[in-house]
């Protein structure tokens, strides 16, 4: 468990978190996600994925040990999601094939003859 040093319009400063992965998902009270983005010896920085009102210096930040994905598949087509892949149009639970990370290579758009 670590802690929220500062929070300023969406950025969040957070000690006592070791070993923290670039991009991994951390999960703050009131069910509010964030993303680490810069990693420091002392502190990382993190970009909230939603209203950071209610959160304070001292809240307590959770490690999820996961990078932050999101869910792919048909079922995803014309579907409105949040960016935790939550569905945000009034059409019920979505259900998909798999979740991929937001940051991976390209699918390669051509293929040189070997």
């Amino acid at each position: 468990m670590g802690r929220v040093t500062s929070v300023s319009a969406g950025v969040v400063k957070v000690s006592g978190l070791p070993n923290v992965g670039y991009e991994e998902l951390l999960k703050f009270p009131g069910n509010l996600y964030g993303i680490a983005f810069s990693i420091e010896e002392d502190e990382i920085g993190a970009i909230l994925l939603g209203e950071d009102s209610d959160l304070n210096a001292g809240d307590l930040v959770e490690r999820t040990n996961r990078v932050m994905d999101v869910p792919v598949g048909k079922a995803l087509l014309g579907r409105v999601i949040g960016p935790l892949g939550e569905p945000m149009d009034d059409k019920g639970a979505i259900s998909y094939e798999k979740r991929l990370p937001i940051e991976r290579s390209a699918t390669p758009i051509m293929i040189v003859p070997g």
